[in-house]
């Protein structure tokens, strides 16, 4: 079995992650009227500009693409472009809901696999400690059940992309009242990725707090190994 790989990049600052890749984004879609008289169309490269070069900085820097940079960056793209082309504002709803219901087939997909995605993410990028608990897998039943823990925390992975699309639906729906390519529909999608934190993140992260805890406690149990020990 493949073993995780040790990284020795710097941690990413995720308060920095999310500035750069949602906050900064959302609040000059709100007030790219307001406070720099900008077109739609301008606050959109403005907006665009941030992940794009946080993702830059972040390849040179650990030459591996950021993911946020480019959820964020594809998401307000596909986003913008809606307005800018003044397509039917009921879009935005199907598209805020098409992402989380994309990863959700590829978890549910990848399940099927040798390696689930998940493993793959935990363990590949240094979240867990791959070497410490791959080397505790001696025997075969062992190396069956940390499948098993591996394909139930995907279930609940993939539940929780599940809940982000049903809110991810919602709340497009709720805010995102204007026509396209209006000024007010551009300050609707920078209040609609505000929201996206307390009314989707917050609840998901529960969820994903849930399955980490899962995996910690069923790994100790098989390996022996302490948490600090599980997790890097």
């Amino acid at each position: 079995m493949k073993s995780g790989k040790m990284s020795k990049n710097k941690r990413e600052n995720l308060l920095v992650s999310l500035g750069f890749n949602i906050v900064i984004p959302a609040i000059v879609m709100i007030m790219f009227d307001d406070w720099f008289g900008i077109s739609p169309a301008l606050a959109l490269v403005l907006a665009l500009l941030f992940p794009l070069s946080y993702g830059g900085f972040d390849l040179i820097k650990a030459r591996k693409w950021n993911l946020f940079s480019c959820v964020g960056f594809f998401s307000i793209l596909i986003t913008g472009g809606i307005g800018l082309l003044q397509l039917p504002r009921e879009w935005i709803a199907i598209k805020e809901a098409s992402v989380p219901v994309i990863f959700f087939v590829f978890v549910v997909v990848s399940s099927f696999s040798k390696r689930t995605f998940l493993e793959k993410l935990l363990f590949d990028e240094d979240i867990f400690n791959g070497d410490a608990v791959y080397a505790r897998l001696k025997t075969e039943k062992q190396r069956i059940e940390f499948h098993r823990i591996m394909l139930r925390a995907s279930v609940i992975l993939a539940l929780s992309f599940a809940l982000s699309a049903a809110l991810n639906f919602w709340l497009a729906k709720a805010v995102v009242q204007s026509e396209s390519g209006s000024v007010e529909f551009t300050k609707e999608l920078g209040r609609m990725v505000a929201l996206s934190y307390p009314v989707i993140v917050l609840p998901c992260t529960l969820v994903l707090y849930s399955m980490l805890h899962y995996i910690v406690k069923k790994l100790v149990r098989l390996t022996g190994l302490t948490a600090n020990e599980v997790l890097n």
